[in-house]
């Protein structure tokens, strides 16, 4: 593994002649974003990234973006949240792949009109690993050591979860750098490959943390992801900017009630 890693803002400069892709972004389709996909996908194409659309436990932002003319940027994904609320991402190598598992394994247990409460899954976050293990995607677990009921500190120490997990997100733009750096500790203590992204929840935010390498399909992008051949660059958004977005999301709860329309149209 040979991932260089650098802990600051990307420039537009930056990674140039490399497949570049923000790896963990949410749309309008998680509870509690608003992000409408088409602008998301623009933004990208003007950044010249792609995405891994990542929603909480669902894939109706991938299905419309692979819908649109903006399919070759789009990297899907989606993000899992076991019972014990706990979230785990899966990369899809084939959009078909994702739809396939999503309709047969998680779709049945998803409640309808519950896009404003986290949505669990009624599967230990050990079931959601042996279940995505079957299929042809990596695992990647995000924000490990955030703080609060999401991190993984009972897990750490899980040779079952260590073993199957193919990547560890050592670089959340929205998580603090003490966070990040232990992360980044627990990956390399486990000679775990390493993923960069945004957990951008705001359009704004999309494209300020990346993972690059030399690549010249999504498929051989993700195999370098997969052996540790990646450059990392992102940094957290700090207090400031965390606290402003907080705002702008509470502030938009009206708009993201729209959401629940969106669960009768598509998951």
């Amino acid at each position: 593994m040979s991932a260089k890693i650098e802990f600051r803002t990307p420039s537009k400069n930056d990674l140039k002649g490399l497949f570049k892709a923000d790896m963990h972004v949410h749309t309008k389709y998680s509870f509690d974003s608003n992000t409408d996909v088409i602008k998301l996908l623009k933004k990208a194409k003007k950044l010249s990234i792609h995405l891994a659309i990542t929603d909480h436990n669902r894939i109706g932002g991938v299905v419309e973006a692979m819908n649109s003319s903006y399919k070759e940027l789009v990297i899907p994904g989606i993000e899992l949240t076991s019972k014990e609320n706990k979230d785990i991402i899966a990369y899809f190598y084939e959009f078909k792949d994702l739809k396939n598992f999503f309709d047969k394994e998680i779709k049945p247990f998803i409640k309808k009109k519950n896009s404003l409460r986290l949505n669990k899954l009624p599967f230990s976050l050990i079931e959601l690993v042996n279940m995505l293990k079957k299929e042809k995607c990596l695992l990647s677990m995000p924000h490990p050591f955030i703080r609060g009921p999401k991190g993984i500190i009972k897990f750490k120490n899980n040779e079952e979860l260590i073993k199957k997990i193919d990547l560890v997100e050592v670089i959340n733009e929205k998580i603090s750098y003490r966070s990040n750096l232990i992360a980044l500790g627990w990956a390399r203590l486990n000679e775990k490959s390493m993923v960069a992204g945004t957990d951008a929840h705001l359009l704004n935010r999309a494209g300020m943390a990346l993972t690059a390498a030399k690549a010249a399909s999504k498929k051989d992008f993700l195999n370098k992801l997969k052996i540790g051949e990646v450059i990392l660059i992102g940094d957290n958004a700090g207090l400031k900017k965390n606290l402003v977005g907080l705002i702008k999301i509470t502030a938009e709860k009206a708009k993201i009630r729209k959401n629940k329309k969106i669960d009768k149209k598509s998951l």
